[in-house]
């Protein structure tokens, strides 16, 4: 699965504040975990159709990050097998 720009600009964002600041805000993005990241959210539950984008399947599933609860937003274009969104929310 390879990762859209917009996906690939946010590899290098570091976090400005609080207690991980000058850390990368989304280092679950191109690393060796990513693949089984990814896997575990498809997993976690059915993808709905996205209500922006079409033909993209998108996948809202409650987890955590660095100890905080929150929910990982993933959107795939399947028909090119592109990761379109990738972020944690909490």
């Amino acid at each position: 699965m390879k990762n859209s720009n917009t996906v690939q600009n946010h590899i290098n964002d570091i976090v400005r504040k609080g207690t991980n600041k000058g850390e990368p805000s989304r280092p679950y993005i191109d690393t060796d975990g990513t693949t089984l990241l990814l896997d575990e959210i498809m997993n976690a539950a059915s993808p709905v159709k996205d209500s922006v984008l079409s033909n993209v399947l998108r996948w809202d599933v409650e987890g955590v990050f660095r100890g905080s609860k929150g929910t990982w937003e993933l959107v795939i274009d399947k028909s090119t097998n592109t990761i379109v969104h990738f972020n944690f929310v909490n």
